[in-house]
């Protein structure tokens, strides 16, 4: 067998053993019971597989002890080659393990930067763009609000000459370019020949949070795109905390190659450059729901739920009533909506409930009064000038926009995923003082039972090997709330 690498994919030549073989070793579930593979036929009928599982394929080929050669092997750069000195880095400051990552990115020129929420992976991002100051970078994101909020910090740090890609934008003849992935894919979809320019003379190209974008987006974005400098950086690149499992883990793998760098959250934490978070689980008990089916669990245990709404009321305006900066997030936008109507009544001041983009509502005794658009940069501005507020975050909160003073948050929704649950906690993370979680163990049936469980597991795994991790569990909103002003 022989093996023939190339920037984006890897040609295999062999018997058909051989290229079953290699079948049986690209094959990964995809989530649902059944699985898909990552070696396909070109369009000459040859067989290839992307080039980031190129260490995949040859380390099982060596445990299964059959022979291969291989052309065109990945090349590290030179390591007195790299020259990350103050003069190129002017305008941005970087920790220790932003420095390592960035080192690490290009020594390897391709790989994952596995970095927690709030760990500063935007600073990461501008300094590997600086660094390709001479040349041009793609920069690919979730969605508009970190769009705007990264062409933000990037004019901060001193980077100019960037182009912007999104519903709103298309400055396509820039030397960097942030796009949202989004609007990349459909142009991509289009042929649309200034995107292909820019995909053809990018040396540099960064997937920022790949995980939770549609693997086919990023992943037509990364197979068309002639970089020879691809770095994935994402809080959660994988289903699991540790290793690729999933189709999906393995195309992200596969787009830009192994984990590179990685730092835990307790590290960090310790440091004092992350929160140290105490976790709170309210007891929510009521009739058990014995049901399956999930839309009807959803709107009895938690929409529904009057019981559980006053309860995730009740913490909120109280302790938003004692100075506190709370953040309720919720899955579904309709249950955002009833439960700011819940908290506006009888309050003076208002409830404010965030939206994807740029949308913010306010609500104000039990009624929304109005909504407007307003850029998430000036929306973080003003809630940081108040000594307290009372936000519900919508589910494209979760993950695509950052509040740096929210000291509380209460998780409202449900949900066992190890990406959902980090990446939500993780909207709390940033800063060096205490911050709260807040979440529910839902006794009313088996499936919330168990969602809760997992979401507990995943706190502990993460947080808990910090030095000031605490994790309480209460029967009633009240003794959460007496808590939170006990630890204050």
């Amino acid at each position: 067998m022989h093996l023939s690498y190339g920037n984006i994919f890897v040609e295999c030549e062999g018997k058909s053993s051989e290229i079953n073989v290699l079948r049986n070793i690209l094959t990964f579930p995809d989530g649902k019971e059944n699985t898909e593979c990552l070696l396909t036929e070109d369009l000459l009928g040859g067989h290839i597989f992307l080039s980031g599982l190129f260490n995949i394929v040859r380390k099982n080929l060596d445990e299964m002890e059959i022979p291969y050669t291989v052309s065109g092997a990945p090349l590290l750069n030179d390591l007195d080659s790299i020259q990350v000195d103050d003069d190129i880095l002017e305008g941005i400051t970087l920790r220790p393990h932003q420095n390592r990552a960035v080192f690490k990115s290009l020594y390897n020129k391709r790989g994952i930067v596995y970095l927690p929420t709030a760990s500063g992976k935007t600073a990461v991002a501008g300094a590997l763009t600086k660094t390709f100051d001479e040349n041009k970078t793609l920069l690919v994101v979730p969605g508009v609000n970190s769009l705007k909020q990264t062409y933000q910090s990037f004019k901060e740090k001193g980077i100019d000459n960037i182009g912007r890609i999104g519903d709103e934008f298309s400055e396509t003849d820039s030397q960097h370019t942030i796009a949202v992935v989004n609007s990349l894919y459909r142009r991509i979809q289009n042929c649309d020949e200034s995107i292909q320019k820019i995909l053809s003379e990018a040396k540099l190209l960064q997937l920022m949070e790949a995980h939770h974008t549609p693997a086919n987006m990023w992943s037509t974005v990364a197979r068309n795109c002639f970089s020879e400098y691809r770095i994935a950086l994402s809080a959660t690149p994988f289903s699991q905390p540790d290793t690729p499992i999933s189709y999906r883990d393995h195309l992200l793998v596969g787009a830009t190659g192994d984990v590179i760098a990685y730092t835990p959250e307790y590290l960090l934490m310790d440091q004092g450059f992350l929160s140290s978070p105490h976790v709170i689980t309210v007891d929510m008990t009521g009739p058990f729901l014995k049901h399956t089916n999930w839309q009807i669990i959803k709107s009895k245990c938690i929409t529904k739920n009057d019981v559980r709404n006053e309860a995730i009321c009740h913490i909120a305006t109280s302790l938003c009533d004692e100075n506190h900066k709370v953040m309720t997030l919720v899955n579904e936008t309709t249950h955002g909506d009833l439960l700011c109507k819940m908290m506006s009544k009888g309050r003076i001041e208002p409830i404010y409930m965030f939206f994807g983009g740029s949308k913010l509502s306010t609500y104000k005794n039990g009624n929304k009064v109005g909504t407007q658009t307003i850029p998430i940069d000036k929306l973080s501005k003003d809630l940081l000038r108040k000594d307290s507020y009372c936000l519900v975050g919508s589910p494209a909160v979760h993950e695509d926009a950052d509040f740096p003073d929210v000291d509380t948050l209460i998780v409202a929704g449900a949900g066992r995923s190890f990406q959902h649950t980090v990446q939500s906690a993780g909207r709390a993370l940033r800063g060096s003082s205490r911050v709260w979680v807040i979440d529910f163990m839902d006794k009313t049936g088996f499936v919330m039972l168990s969602q809760s469980k997992a979401r507990l597991k995943w706190y502990v795994d993460r947080y808990s090997k910090a030095k000031r991790f605490v994790l309480s569990q209460v029967e009633n909103a009240d003794e959460a709330i007496q808590l939170v002003l006990n630890d204050t």
